[in-house]
């Protein structure tokens, strides 16, 4: 899943690139990760068990991933 949530990103960005006609600034890894935590939230439906089975973390790790600025 996370290969196809990269995939989408990187291309949404490049369309937003060849639209604008500005260079757009891609993101670091670390916010990477915290955009692909959303993303697991929201398809989850904010279910936190869920999503950090599928990150394979601990339900305590992911709420504080997503709490750490």
């Amino acid at each position: 899943m996370m290969h196809r949530f990269l995939y989408y990103y990187i291309d949404y960005l490049a369309q937003k690139e060849e639209m604008t006609s500005k260079p757009v600034r891609y993101p670091t890894l670390k916010e990477l990760k915290k955009e692909y935590m959303a993303f697991l939230l929201q398809i989850t439906e904010h279910d936190i068990e869920e999503a950090s089975e599928i990150l394979d973390i601990a339900k305590e790790t992911l709420f504080r991933k997503m709490v750490e600025a």
